[in-house]
């Protein structure tokens, strides 16, 4: 995915070319990344974000486990880069759930918009509470309330999420934002 140039975007509700709008509760993202020594903001930091659509799918994948064939599909990935403070921002859909795994979204920062120097790799959480009563809201999120999976039996964030958890407000359409060092 991240050798398409057309990725470098911040709506990531549709495929590449812009067809198949996903859809679900709209979720603006926030993301801003500092340096790890001095905490200072990181502009020109490339930022890959993916994460599945309502029903717990996964663009790019095939296979029983995704529910399908969605390898020709790449709804729910971009890169974007930071501006001067640090901050890059993406429209998109709240993720769903799905077995195994609790409300979750991908991601990988790069030094720059080249994306030949990976400088982390991580996933954030959502505060299970906060998931459960936002899927509540619109009946296109049934299954991912009919799955319980939460962070405390999540294989990723079973040890904590202290460090990966949104801050998240909204109910209708959902803000989320989260500050990350590399």
């Amino acid at each position: 995915m991240l050798d398409k140039p057309a990725v470098f975007r911040t709506d990531m509700t549709t495929d590449l070319d812009g067809s198949n709008r996903v859809t679900g509760i709209p979720l603006a993202l926030r993301i801003k990344v500092g340096h790890g020594g001095d905490r200072s903001p990181f502009a020109g930091a490339a930022v890959y974000v993916w994460h599945c659509d309502v029903d717990g799918h996964y663009s790019a994948y095939r296979g029983g486990m995704n529910g399908g064939d969605y390898a020709a599909r790449s709804y729910l990935r971009a890169v974007g880069v930071t501006d001067a403070d640090g901050t890059v921002a993406f429209t998109s859909v709240l993720p769903g759930r799905y077995q195994g795994r609790a409300s979750h979204i991908h991601v990988a920062v790069f030094s720059d918009r080249s994306l030949a120097k990976r400088l982390l790799t991580s996933q954030f959480a959502f505060d299970d509470a906060d998931a459960d009563a936002l899927y509540g809201t619109n009946p296109a999120y049934a299954g991912s309330l009919r799955n319980p999976t939460y962070n405390n039996r999540d294989n990723v964030f079973r040890d904590g999420v202290a460090d990966q958890l949104l801050d998240v407000t909204g109910t209708a359409s959902v803000d989320a934002a989260i500050n990350i060092l590399v």
